[in-house]
């Protein structure tokens, strides 16, 4: 009887492993269609679905890498590198894999580290050495200096920041003063890039970044949400900026006025939000109080 249960047991197992064997199969190829068709979403889904029933796969590791780099999301892309460097640290495909992500996300001395480390493992593969060559452009052109007059101006960053005014008024005896400006000008610099880079995306992002700063917010369920959101922008700051260090667009512009509008907008979005929030927190002591007496 003994004997019997075991055989059973032992060709249920089989059959299970057949089916996962099955769907993982299936899974792949219906993830390669998808990548094929440029469709990186639904393809790294399916990589991540073939990953769960065959953990490690150093294929699939790969395949799902180009995915989240396709995708944006460079550090993923480098987490998956990694694990298949941990089984094979000459695997050129993931050599491959870091060195974009690590170029991705805009750490090019790194990339060209890696890029160089696959082309003396397989020098015969020549993606090594022209992702050499496109570190060492990159590194020269983030390394050139910003041109603040052919970046696109932003008028509320313009008004409130005027490095020019701010360099009149400080004497010339007065350190503290100077450095001041120098930290104005830098701060000028960086947000007018971070609006070129994310176009009409960017008064959301500066919505966001007045919320995080609220107390109320923080301490609601809303706050999880705002950093998850500004996480995403951010990613999408470095993933453009690695493809155009100086922040110049020609493709499209939006106006000074509607760019205003839409980000006085959001902050009457903002205050209306808080307010909301607030008469719920004075609310809800109430309802518990109510609830606590009619239960006794």
């Amino acid at each position: 009887m003994k004997q019997h249960d075991e055989s059973v047991q032992g060709d249920s197992d089989d059959e299970n492993g057949a089916s996962k064997a099955v769907l993982w199969t299936s899974a792949i190829a219906e993830a390669d269609i998808f990548l094929r068709q440029s469709n990186y979403q639904r393809a790294e889904e399916l990589y991540t679905y073939a990953l769960s029933l065959q953990e490690n796969d150093p294929h699939v590791l790969i395949c799902r890498s180009r995915c989240k780099a396709l995708n944006g999301d460079a550090r993923g892309a480098e987490r998956d590198a990694d694990k298949v460097l941990q089984q094979d640290p000459k695997n050129a495909k993931a050599l491959l894999c870091k060195a974009d992500a690590l170029f991705t996300s805009g750490d090019f001395e790194m990339s060209m580290v890696w890029y160089a480390r696959g082309h003396q493992y397989r020098p015969d593969v020549p993606e090594f050495e022209s992702g050499v060559n496109r570190c060492k452009i990159a590194i020269q052109k983030a390394m050139g200096e910003f041109d603040v007059e052919k970046l696109k101006k932003f008028s509320l960053v313009r008004k409130s920041l005027d490095a020019k005014d701010w360099e009149e008024k400080a004497s010339a005896n007065d350190s503290h003063a100077k450095r001041e400006v120098s930290i104005v000008k830098q701060r000028h610099v960086v947000e007018t890039l971070d609006s070129n880079l994310l176009e009409e995306l960017f008064d959301d992002y500066m919505f966001l970044r007045e919320m995080e700063k609220d107390k109320i917010i923080a301490e609601s369920e809303l706050s999880e949400v705002v950093t998850n959101a500004l996480d995403f922008l951010d990613g999408r700051i470095e993933f453009w900026r690695a493809r155009n260090p100086k922040g110049l667009h020609d493709t499209t512009v939006v106006d000074d006025v509607v760019k205003s509008n839409r980000y006085i907008a959001s902050k009457a979005r903002a205050n209306s939000l808080r307010s909301n929030i607030k008469s719920e927190t004075k609310v809800l002591p109430k309802i518990r109080n109510s609830t606590t007496t009619k239960v006794k």
